[in-house]
């Protein structure tokens, strides 16, 4: 059966991600890296073409079924090592002529910080699109009650009134900033294919590492990446991590959305409640009870 389970609570996993983060499919990336390998090679001369055209859409589609769980139990029963666990899984589904030149010139980060990169650039999308689509509702309810008066507060006493228009537009302001943020961070994704610690050298020895397009630039543009200016064995962890942060902060965003609701839901206050659906209960011992 396969394991498309998420980090956290089921009832929050957004069902969308599961395709990219789902956990049988956290190999998918590092697949396509290998894939496109195999292609710049091909085009490069170094796999001949006679070899190469083994390589069919069928086993293609085969190659990107991978499943985690396989991966696992390679590395636990055979290679204590998961990109060469993985290394292995491909090669059993190619034939002899092609599984030869698998995970050639790649060393282990090339496969794992480009597919990370990867993964995450797909899962921005899905991420993006969920936003805007937030942004756009609450540009109607911002029109909706631009005009309805809300009590204003400061250190959670009573101010100068405001309206509800204006305190859902704050924070669709701090939206708007932060999408401009994971945008530009989204852009400035890097992989590299530059080799153990990052020398270029297997692909020197091959004598593919030419002037005008690298074959780094080859393979991590079939894969819609650009590299990294310099690398190691690793990807330098900033593009990654300032990504990551703009994320989060568009999460504090809509927290900042969740605290005020839940604060003005309570007993006291009372100034918005939720819709309760036909059958809806708000507690498990107290059926009766609703948010108001």
């Amino acid at each position: 059966m396969e394991n498309l389970f998420l980090p956290g609570n089921l009832r929050y996993q957004p069902k969308k991600m599961k395709k990219v983060f789902g956990y049988d499919n956290l190999y998918l990336p590092y697949v396509l890296v290998e894939l496109a390998t195999l292609e710049a090679l091909h085009e490069n001369e170094v796999i001949p073409k006679s070899e190469y055209q083994s390589l069919t859409e069928k086993v293609k589609e085969e190659l990107k079924k991978i499943r985690t769980s396989e991966i696992d139990q390679i590395e636990r029963e055979v290679t204590k090592h998961d990109v060469r666990a993985l290394v292995q899984k491909i090669k059993s589904l190619l034939n002899e002529n092609l599984k030869r030149w698998v995970h050639i010139p790649l060393t282990s980060y090339d496969v794992i910080d480009t597919g990370r990169s990867l993964q995450f650039m797909q899962g921005y999308k899905i991420i993006r699109e969920s936003v805007v689509q937030l942004m756009e509702q609450m540009m109607i309810k911002i029109e909706e009650f631009a005009d309805v008066p809300q009590i204003g507060r400061t250190h959670g006493q009573h101010a100068l009134p405001i309206t509800v228009g204006f305190w859902l537009a704050t924070i669709l302001n701090r939206l708007l900033f932060n999408l401009e943020k994971m945008d530009a961070n989204a852009a400035g994704l890097v992989g590299k294919i530059s080799g153990a610690v990052g020398a270029h050298n297997a692909q020197m020895g091959l004598n593919i590492e030419r002037p005008g397009k690298s074959f780094e630039e080859q393979v991590l543009e079939k894969l819609g990446l650009k590299p990294a200016p310099i690398s190691t064995q690793i990807l330098p962890p900033e593009p990654l991590s300032y990504f990551l942060f703009s994320v989060s902060m568009t999460s504090a965003s809509l927290a900042q959305l969740g605290r005020d609701g839940r604060n003005l839901m309570r007993t006291e206050i009372s100034e918005i409640s939720e819709v309760f659906e036909k059958g809806q209960v708000g507690s498990s011992t107290m059926s009766t009870k609703e948010i108001p």
